[in-house]
């Protein structure tokens, strides 16, 4: 009988992250591949499932209410439970530093199965940020037989940390697959002809204004992080404000988080700045093609951070710590923290160097990484 594999995701950054890795594993003639969602981040990862056009075997309902972190384990853990009774896999794979990833590598290795770390090894050192995904992402290093590490600088990490050399395999970040699958699916929406249209002329529902000006330049900032709600995304977003209300060519696109705590924050500073356009959470596609588009980002997201070198886009990371020191080692990338004062610096130096272009290959892969999981798999398995 052939072996059966599990996939685990709830997030979009998951579904995105897992979805070349399982097109890739139902094409093998030698594995049984099953992919079940827990719902974590229903309304953000449904548009990501239909646009890898991903088959889902098994739905959980888990999110029918907003529980805390704590309550969505105690949720996921039966369900999860039950879902991989069902499908009996001998091996469970998971993605990254999420409740959900988390929750399926403990029930699984509880349930005698074996697990696979997609993007394994990426450390801050910093248990409270990221929170709570450190924490997360060091948990599953403890229970996972494959770990799957995207760049040299992970393996070192989990090398460091004591797992075994023989069990680690660098593949490159999963993402980077994901990205050129959408570009070649979606050509004519990422030629500059058509970038042009789409966002130049770009309004906000929240505060209309003319079209954007040829000469304008266009920076994408996105926001979420749970560790700076309490004060990080208001000087974020002050800082933004301050230097925006000083320049006459600089605009924002703003797609705003659904997190109540974020929307109050960025609503409340930036709602009546007319240099700011302000949008409801945008669909992968769209989301790529204002990357494609914008000349600077601005953001906490780990996955900006290794999508941004694929546009050879710089981005300014406004976290306290970054898990992902590639992009800075490569001069892709600036850690400028939280604090006003030294976003507001990051930006002023960017808009006086006129937003220079950073050159070279994305540092976190190739986009044959889903190939490189697929095989590593297959050695593995009894011949």
């Amino acid at each position: 009988m052939r072996p059966s594999v599990v996939f685990v995701l709830g997030t979009r950054p998951e579904v995105i992250k897992l979805a070349p890795v399982i097109h890739a594993f139902r094409k093998s003639p030698f594995i049984r591949t099953s992919v079940v969602h827990t719902g974590q981040h229903r309304d953000l990862a449904e548009p990501a499932v239909h646009a890898f056009d991903l088959p889902i075997d098994v739905r959980l309902q888990v999110m029918d209410v907003k529980p805390s972190l704590l309550g969505l384990t105690q949720r996921l853990l039966p369900a999860i439970e039950e879902a991989l009774l069902d499908l009996k896999p001998n091996w469970v794979f998971v993605q990254g530093d999420t409740a959900t990833a988390w929750t399926a590598s403990w029930v699984g290795f509880m349930l005698g199965c074996s697990i696979a770390h997609v993007e394994a090894g990426l450390r801050t050192y910093d248990l409270k940020s990221p929170f709570p995904e450190e924490a997360n992402r060091r948990l599953i290093s403890t229970l996972a037989s494959r770990h799957y590490a995207p760049t040299e600088g992970a393996k070192a990490a989990l090398l460091r940390e004591g797992v075994a050399s023989e069990t680690i395999r660098v593949t490159g970040n999963t993402v980077v697959d994901a990205l050129e699958w959408i570009r070649s699916k979606h050509e004519q929406d990422f030629k500059p002809a058509e970038l042009a249209r789409r966002w130049k002329s770009s309004r906000s529902p929240r505060s209309p204004r003319s079209p954007r000006s040829e000469d304008e330049r266009l920076v994408l900032v996105t926001l979420h992080r749970r560790e700076s709600w309490d004060t990080g995304i208001e000087q974020i977003c002050q800082a933004l404000d301050e230097v925006l209300r000083g320049s006459k060519n600089v605009r924002v696109i703003l797609p705003i988080h659904p997190s109540p705590s974020v929307r109050a924050a960025v609503l409340s500073i930036l709602s009546s700045n007319d240099r700011v356009t302000i949008v409801e959470p945008l669909d992968y596609v769209s989301l790529l093609t204002l990357m494609a588009a914008a000349d600077l980002i601005v953001s906490d997201s780990g996955g900006i951070q290794e999508e941004a070198p694929s546009f050879q886009k710089r981005i300014l990371i406004a976290r306290e710590h970054t898990e992902r020191p590639e992009v800075i080692q490569s001069g892709f990338g600036v850690l400028v923290g939280t604090r006003k004062e030294d976003v507001k610096r990051a930006l002023i130096q960017e808009i006086e160097s006129g937003f220079k272009k950073p050159e070279g290959k994305n540092p976190f892969g190739d986009g044959k990484a889903s190939e490189r999981i697929l095989e590593d798999l297959l050695r593995t398995l009894p011949s």
